[in-house]
């Protein structure tokens, strides 16, 4: 079987010339997404200004108690 075999090895697999380029895209941008995402959580959390960590039991605010 050479490199240059154009024939088809399965009609499932090679449907239309678009499908894969498709469907490529589809991964591609959602990998981009997922990485844009992760990124802008960790530059927010990294600027975020740090908040002291809440006491054990809070003072009660009026209207909860």
């Amino acid at each position: 079987m050479s490199v240059n075999d154009t024939k088809p090895q399965d009609p499932a697999i090679v449907t239309n010339p678009w499908v894969g380029k498709v469907f490529a895209s589809l991964i591609a941008g959602i990998f981009l997404m997922v990485g844009f995402g992760l990124w802008a959580i960790y530059t927010y959390q990294s600027k975020a200004p740090k908040t002291q960590p809440a006491p054990l039991a809070p003072p009660q605010e009026p209207g909860f108690g």
